[in-house]
């Protein structure tokens, strides 16, 4: 039998014609600003949008993103260092960096993958414009994304306060808010070239040295200008302590290679540094020091890890342990408003150790519901808890009431809206004591989610050409991460999707609850596949991002099916279909 059908496309990419609710409005930036100036979680931060030349012929963009965007002049055309998280933001600061240092774009250069830096990337650049970064690019922005697109999206949501309103987190503690809205990494690109541990290049009268940096993520780099003494650090800088794990969900970043590369900079010796969050930092003394007590302050909580696990103590001993100690906490550029130093310690241990801490206690616990029940039952039942927790929040004592929340909602003894209220009310009172922006804004976006006040992040409307640099294979086997065991236990079939431009073939099995994808040859025992969905890569693409509509896919012939089609659909049913 052959057919295509508008039901199967519809489970397939999981589409459907409703628009996320509208966020909260962004205010205008004098409004902002003045509530940063209100704030103490604000003091010291770039918020207000300006344009400052740092050094003669180098000015920075500050205040229009949570990422600073750099320019230097040559004789040949200005070198951009980062582009913001999206074409809007990155338009505006690019018309206030022109009015001071008009020019063509000789060249862009990306620090690193994170779509604060890349997202507004068509503004500076276009398909003849030179675009530099790491050899790993690339293979880190793909892999990143690729098994918890989901988590990442709606967590680093959270962490940027979406859905908070401003007056409650004005800005983030190394630069202002990102939204997350459709212009979100709409204008990002890949590079054009890239390069392994050093790369030496010439504007004109300009020499610029770039160096592979892992630090905050593994394709880092710096951009150092050796005749003047400037660096540009990227994220291995930002006058907060680092994230060396952050919440909205990534591996804990290596301490050794980021102190490792902290060293690279300060070796050289530079009397500049700018920095692609937060201010610029002034002569050569001090660049030092600040390099310096950067790399100490992460080596230390890193060696502390390792001092308390080699003393076999409890993770919870060894997390308090690592606290700064005084000639570091001091440091107005290691407070913890963005990293934390609890988060890290916690993150390092288990990148190396795992979760497993070595007490023989936690190897095998009562389950939460079953423990939270019999506790209930020991305090007096759950009305007498309820009454605990309106006490505790009464005494503000924010974090006892979230305790014995939890209990009750562990063991499902009390209406879940009641218990969640009560926990968004708990979780503000936490949140507005707090310092560290990400806490901040996690725990705040948070409540809203529990009381009904959150709208949902838009998906990223990333442009065409940038998606046609990503690899088939990443769109292809994102359907791994998407299915739903509990609904395929019993299955076990093979669908060929067949991709007619590039003419390859992917065949996704389902055995059991669990996906196994590949291309040929096929392993013995796999079932012959049941039909086949043919398709271009381009149309694949489009329609898995909410480009184009499924209808119009297949009224063109760019989508159809060969085989028994109500199978496919039932098929397709195994996969989750939100993004």
């Amino acid at each position: 039998m052959r057919g295509t059908g508008l039901g199967t496309v519809i489970l397939l990419f999981g589409l459907s014609g409703a628009c996320a609710p509208e966020g909260l409005k962004k205010p205008e930036n004098a409004q902002i600003t003045e509530l940063a100036h209100k704030s103490g979680v604000c003091e010291g931060v770039p918020v207000k949008e300006e344009v400052i030349e740092v050094a003669p012929k180098v000015w920075v963009a500050y205040g229009y993103d949570l990422a600073n965007t750099i320019l230097i002049q040559t004789s040949v055309g200005n070198v951009i260092i980062d582009a913001m998280s999206g074409p809007k933001r990155a338009a505006r600061a690019k018309a206030a960096l022109l009015a001071k240092a008009p020019g063509e774009t000789a060249a862009l250069i990306l620090t690193h993958t994170h779509m604060d830096h890349v997202g507004g990337a068509s503004v500076w650049a276009n398909a003849d414009t030179p675009i530099w970064a790491t050899h790993n690019f690339v293979e880190r922005f793909t892999g990143q994304y690729l098994d918890f697109p989901k988590a990442e999206r709606h967590r680093g949501a959270k962490q940027h306060a979406h859905s908070v309103p401003y007056d409650a987190v004005p800005c983030s503690s190394i630069g202002a808010r990102m939204s997350f809205d459709s212009d979100l990494g709409a204008g990002a690109m890949m590079p054009t070239k890239t390069f392994k541990d050093r790369q030496v290049l010439k504007f004109g009268d300009t020499v610029i040295e770039l160096h592979e940096a892992p630090g905050e993520t593994d394709d880092q780099l710096f951009a150092y200008l050796p005749n003047r003494k400037i660096l540009f650090p990227g994220d291995n800088f930002y006058s907060a302590f680092p994230n060396l794990y952050t919440i909205r969900g990534t591996k804990a970043r290596s301490a050794k290679k980021w102190a490792n590369s902290l060293d690279k900079m300060r070796l050289l010796g530079p009397s500049l540094l700018v920095p692609s969050h937060t201010f610029a930092i002034e002569g050569a003394s001090k660049v030092f020091d600040v390099l310096t007590d950067y790399r100490d302050a992460i080596l230390w909580v890193f060696q502390r890890v390792v001092k308390g696990a080699n003393d076999r103590l409890p993770l919870g001993t060894i997390i308090e342990q690592a606290a700064l100690p005084a000639h570091l906490k001091s440091k107005p550029y290691l407070k913890e408003t963005y990293g934390q130093v609890d988060w890290s310690a916690r993150a390092l241990y288990q990148q190396n150790l795992g979760w497993f801490d070595a007490d023989a206690r936690e190897l095998y616990p009562v389950g939460n519901k079953k423990a939270a029940t019999r506790m209930l039952r020991l305090a007096g039942g759950p009305q007498k808890v309820l009454e605990e927790v309106g006490k505790a929040l009464e005494n503000q004592e924010p974090k006892w009431a979230i305790h014995l929340l939890t209990l009750l909602k562990d063991s499902e003894s009390v209406a879940t809206q009641e218990v969640d209220l009560l926990t968004a009310k708990a979780l503000r009172a936490i949140a507005m004591n707090l310092e560290n922006t990400n806490g901040r804004a996690y725990l705040l976006a948070s409540a809203n989610q529990l009381s009904g006040d959150y709208t949902t992040p838009e998906l990223p409307n990333l442009s065409n050409n940038f998606m046609d640099v990503i690899p088939l294979d990443t769109f292809v086997r994102g359907l791994a991460s998407r299915l739903q065991s509990e609904k395929a236990i019993d299955v076990h079939q093979t669908l060929e999707i067949h991709f007619s431009d590039v003419q390859q073939s992917f065949f996704v099995t389902v055995r059991y609850g669990v996906v196994d994808i590949r291309k040929t040859p096929l392993p013995q025992g796999t079932p012959a596949p049941f039909a086949k969905l043919i398709t271009d890569s381009v149309t694949w693409k489009r329609i898995a991002l909410k480009k184009v509509g499924q209808a119009e896919m297949i009224l063109t012939g760019n989508l159809k099916a060969e085989g028994d089609v109500l199978a496919v659909t039932s098929f397709m049913d195994l996969f989750d279909r939100e993004m």
